[in-house]
């Protein structure tokens, strides 16, 4: 497919040669023009391996890999720059592997041959309606990702189309990424659409209009496939006095896997919001959404599938005022609706609150206070499907909070989403993968471990769908906070306390589990100086069914030691204890303890020709779960004339051990020679 694109672009190349000069002239006019030529010379080695043991079972492979490589390149342009451009690169390579692993034989030292191509056409590039062509090929593709996959060859092809004249902007692109090596492939497509309308009127008013839609679909090994779509709409009117935001959008994404089976998830919402700026320092905000949400879960060989929905629907009014410059005062008033395949739930809030702050000598006070009442009426059992949690960094572990109460256990179901093409929805397993532990009223979730072909430590993102308890009844929550911190030495130092007390009362019907009656201490002071910054904190929950006391420190250092050394550092310790709760999901009493330390430094030496780094992480998790974590990385870089010299070395690992579960760990190491010339 790749080589269709490349084609295609020679073609047009030929073809507009050939047009044009029986059109305006002879045909040397139309030759195309370099701005610059070179070559480049590349050596590059590398050792990679992965080693994995889970119980009894243990996994690993062992990669050498050498390649020489030289590339061409030219960037020029057509009859005129303005009228069309061109990046042209060619790259050929030879190559020498020798991969070995445990789950097959071994073909010993390989050798092959690679070819890489960049071509690029920009018309008219200065003009506000633009184009643009492009393809490229890489071979061999080598991913430092623990990819047990080598020898792969990526091939991206595509158009980008844009216009960009007030008061339209459009912006129109394809793209079809294909990976594949001897036993695995993926092929993405996307497309991407939208567009723009923006008028501003006299008096600083201004109205938009936007609207995008981006399909694409996937293929890959084992029988993968699935499809993705988005599309929305989105209409702005800013006033002086006035502001309106209207926005209704459809997301769609369907996968079919022998490994994860059907995943099916199509969410529609739709959402106004209207901020009214009124006189002596009033202003509302009225905000109403809804919203559908549909997951449809089928497991391999499961007799049936699992469907969730949830129709929901949010009104909001928030009335603010502000009295000088330090007192902000609020009220607000919400009712939110859910109503899905098995149960319905309303709740019903108002809360009123207000923030001070004030300067004094060398500082500042802060305080605040909220007060508010929240009814609630349920009846059947709630579902939550695909519940999204982004940027979960993994160390391990990687911990999030479900964000509604009362989530049966049973129930959750947790994905990873690979950020690796073609982007599939991984089912990560309980106990194997991850651990459950109920922190108040709502479920924690611990990941431990990812599938091989993914790097830890490393950030990713999950989603989750789940069932909440059944019940039939309707309860009301009172809570009230309270807020104060000092800031003082000129803002260096920093001491703050919080108070939260939720008090629940029965109303009707029987409540699926213990209501929320907790009281919440937290103490803490800061320390903030230049690029030092430190943190000391105590917190202490009280509730019957799962109290727990906390201890919370960090220490931090980033800046510039001097003007060719910066250096970071952060060292977290995390200390809680569970004493005994009447919770059937707790453990008892136990302690849970997190320490995490990391750090880099980066060096310039010689007027920034010569550039080193090195960096460090590592953590240790004591609770449920046993588990450690380390990461060291390096590099260097040396740029000498036409020369440069690179190097690195990477290496992670990992251990955990869950409860009456066996034994997981793992180890990488990664380093990489590279040598660059600059030919001509």
């Amino acid at each position: 497919m790749a080589g269709l694109g490349v084609r295609a672009i020679l073609t047009l190349f030929v073809g507009m040669g050939l047009g044009a000069s029986a059109a305006f002239g002879a045909w040397t006019d139309f030759a195309p023009r370099p701005f610059e030529n070179g070559a480049y010379f590349e050596l590059f080695g590398s050792k990679e391996r992965d080693n994995a043991k889970n119980g009894g079972a243990q996994t690993g492979w062992d990669d050498t890999f050498f390649t020489e490589k030289i590339t061409l390149f030219s960037n020029g342009f057509f009859y005129h720059p303005r009228f069309l451009q061109y990046q042209l690169s060619i790259s050929g390579a030879l190559k020498q592997e020798n991969y070995t692993q445990t789950f097959a034989p071994s073909a010993g030292w390989t050798r092959g041959t690679g070819f890489d191509y960049d071509a690029r056409l920009f018309f008219l590039p200065e003009h506000p309606y633009n184009f643009e062509l492009f393809a490229l090929r890489r071979e061999p593709l080598y991913k430092e990702q623990s990819q047990t996959q080598h020898s792969t060859v990526e091939s991206m092809y595509g158009a980008r189309f844009e216009y960009r004249r007030k008061p339209f902007f459009v912006h129109a692109g394809y793209l079809d990424n294909q990976q594949s090596s001897q036993t695995d492939f993926s092929d993405v497509q996307r497309l991407n659409l939208d567009g723009e309308f923006f008028k501003e009127f006299s008096g600083g008013n201004v109205f938009t209009l936007t609207g995008f839609y981006t399909p694409s679909r996937f293929t890959g090994s084992l029988g993968l496939s699935g499809n993705a779509s988005q599309y929305g709409l989105t209409t702005l009117f800013d006033g002086r006095d006035a502001r309106l935001d209207v926005t209704a959008s459809k997301s769609q994404y369907e996968q079919d896997s022998p490994l994860s089976g059907h995943v099916d998830n199509d969410q529609t919402s739709a959402q106004e919001r209207l901020s009214i700026y009124l006189p002596k320092n009033f202003r509302t905000e009225f905000y109403y959404r809804v919203f559908n949400n549909t997951s449809t879960l089928t497991q391999p060989g499961a007799p049936a599938s699992r469907e969730l929905t949830t129709d929901a629907q949010d009104l909001e009014a928030l009335i603010t005022h502000r009295l000088y410059q330090s007192l902000d005062s609020r009220y607000l008033f919400l009712r939110a609706k859910r109503n899905s395949s098995r149960g319905d739930s309303t709740s019903t809030s108002n809360s009123l609150g207000a923030d001070y702050n004030k300067s004094i000598p060398h500082g500042r006070v802060f305080a605040g206070l909220n007060l508010s009442t929240v009814l609630t009426e349920s009846s059947g059992q709630s579902e939550v499907p695909s519940e999204p949690h982004p940027g979960i960094v993994v160390q391990p572990p990687g911990t999030f909070l479900l964000d509604q109460p009362n989530a049966l256990q049973s129930s959750l179901v947790v994905f990873l989403r690979s950020p690796l093409p073609p982007f599939q929805s991984i089912r990560l397993l309980e106990g194997a993968d991850y651990t459950v532990t109920l922190i108040g009223n709502r479920l924690q979730v611990e990941v431990y471990t990812l599938p091989p072909e993914f790097v830890v430590p490393g950030t990713y993102d999950f989603v989750v769908s789940y069932a909440l308890a059944t019940g039939t009844f309707e309860q009301r929550m009172n809570s009230m906070g309270f807020n104060t911190s000092v800031q003082f030495l000129d803002e260096k130092l920093t001491s703050y306390y919080s108070y939260l007390a939720i008090r629940t009362d029965l109303v009707s019907g029987a409540y699926p589990g213990v209501p929320l009656d907790s009281t919440t201490n937290t103490i803490g002071l800061t320390f903030l100086d230049g690029p030092w910054h430190a943190l000391a904190e105590y917190q202490s929950l009280a509730w019957d069914v799962s109290p727990y006391r906390q201890w919370r420190g960090q220490v931090q250092y980033s800046g510039a030691v001097t003007p060719t050394l910066r250096a970071y550092a952060t060292a977290d310790y995390l200390n809680r204890y569970y004493p005994d709760g009447t919770s059937v999901d707790a453990p008892g009493t136990y302690t849970q303890e997190n320490l995490s330390i990391s750090g880099s430094v980066q060096v310039d030496f010689f007027s920034r020709t010569l550039m080193f780094s090195a960096g460090g992480a590592y953590s240790k998790s004591l609770g449920t779960v046993e588990s450690n974590g380390y990461a060291l990385n390096s590099a260097i870089t040396w740029r000498i004339g036409k020369l440069e010299l690179s190097s690195g070395l990477n290496a992670y690992g990992s251990d955990s051990q869950a409860t009456a579960n066996t034994q997981y760990n793992r180890t990488h190491q990664y380093f990489f020679i590279r040598v660059l010339r600059r030919l001509f």
